[in-house]
């Protein structure tokens, strides 16, 4: 990462300049509040984890649909762009992984930002062993140039 890329990340001394978001019920709600306790400068970014089944890309479900994200603040970053990475949903029930890209403010290294929210216990090791391959093939295809950033529970 450049300098400026690295001043980016520590420019909010100790507060954080994004934060990844898990299990959102209420997307629309959730923005404003950040951008109420937040800042107007606060910005939302999400994804529907539904299952394919009950979403689509232009449609959302009705009822407990979750939504993982990030919280970024657009006086440090620029969005630039966000897709899902199926490599981590094994059968309809477990999570896509969300990217999200991020470049600082003024110029300077796009940051790759990973959100994961693998199967939970210890029951369930046989899931998230194919999880964890998934999302070190999502880890593989990206960008050399560009750092990586995982958050969420993995």
């Amino acid at each position: 990462m450049d300098d400026r890329g690295t001043h980016a990340l520590s420019r909010r001394g100790d507060h954080a300049s994004f934060v990844a978001v898990q299990e959102i019920s209420e997307p629309e709600l959730f923005g404003r509040e950040a951008r109420r306790r937040l800042g107007a400068a606060w910005e939302f970014v999400h994804l529907d984890t539904a299952p394919f089944a009950h979403s689509t890309p232009f449609t959302r479900t009705r009822g407990k649909s979750h939504h993982n994200g990030i919280v970024f603040d657009t006086r440090v970053w620029t969005f630039v762009s966000s897709r899902a990475h199926h490599e981590t949903r094994i059968g309809e029930r477990h999570k896509p992984t969300f990217e999200v890209r991020l470049r600082p403010v003024g110029g300077g290294a796009i940051v790759r930002v990973l959100v994961v929210h693998l199967k939970s216990g210890g029951a369930n090791d046989d899931i998230r062993e194919r999880q964890l391959r998934g999302l070190g093939a999502i880890l593989a295809k990206g960008a050399r140039d560009e750092p990586t950033i995982l958050l969420g529970d993995f």
